[in-house]
């Protein structure tokens, strides 16, 4: 990760996807936007900042002293017992929250087979 950090500072406007399943505290704490998905539905997608609000909104907070990577997939993966909606119920409950915020008309547009994003993802940009 630090030189994916160091990678991204060295040119204007270069991004850095990644694909991380249940990243540690510390990694998850580098990472600036994320896309949760469960059985291809999208649970959610914008800053990590914002996730915990979404998870909040559903009724799902992140327990105290627990890793919020593990207790979002925990929450959304119907292999474990804290699943309660299905992948169906995880992306309208998103997508209502978007709209909720103003966020689908900027971020997302509507397509036959799913969503498309027009926002790019960032990893550790413009960290001090």
């Amino acid at each position: 990760m630090k030189f994916l950090s160091e990678y991204v500072k060295a040119a204007p406007n270069r991004r850095v996807v990644l694909t991380i399943h249940q990243p540690s505290s510390y990694i998850w704490n580098l990472i600036d936007n994320i896309v949760l998905l469960t059985k291809s539905r999208l649970v959610y997608q914008g800053p990590r900042k914002e996730i915990e609000t979404f998870f909040e909104s559903t009724g799902y907070p992140t327990p105290d002293h627990y890793n919020p990577a593990d207790h979002y997939v925990t929450a959304v993966n119907d292999e474990f017992s804290l699943h309660e909606l299905s992948p169906e119920e995880w992306e309208k409950a998103f997508l209502q929250w978007s709209v909720s915020r103003g966020r689908q008309n900027s971020s997302m547009r509507r397509v036959s087979s799913g969503y498309i994003f027009q926002s790019t993802l960032q990893i550790n940009t413009n960290r001090a």
